[in-house]
């Protein structure tokens, strides 16, 4: 079963731990896999994901992962949108060379997600 982690994950192998960073995907026997959902630390990779229609509203598709369900429990849709909002910004700052300050203005229009003016120190 093919699945993402959630968060960084220590693996028992054979020679020793083995750290494994938050969204490496995986491909482990089902029994496996399913212990790593059920315990929060991984989701199917399969999965659709929420997305932004061409008007900018946020679908959550009812068959995605439970953490995006806020009708269920899960993260709230503001939570959503700032997780398409830092995963776009992402994208344009690593993959698309940016600034960071530019990366995170375009991804703010693209998703409607407007971030909290980062601290800055005083200095007087």
């Amino acid at each position: 079963m093919r699945i993402v982690l959630l968060k960084n994950f220590e693996a028992k192998t054979t020679e020793g731990p083995r750290l494994l960073p938050a969204g490496r995907e995986l491909d482990l026997p089902e029994e496996k896999a399913r212990a790593l959902i059920a315990a929060g630390i991984a989701e199917p990779a399969d999965l659709p994901r929420p997305y932004l229609d061409t008007a900018g509203a946020l679908v959550i598709p009812m068959n995605c992962p439970a953490r995006f369900k806020w009708w269920a429990g899960g993260q709230s849709a503001a939570d959503t949108r700032r997780e398409l909002f830092e995963e776009r910004a992402a994208i344009m700052e690593f993959d698309g060379g940016l600034s960071r300050a530019e990366a995170e203005r375009r991804a703010a229009e693209c998703t409607g997600y407007q971030p909290k003016p980062r601290k800055t120190k005083d200095t007087d």
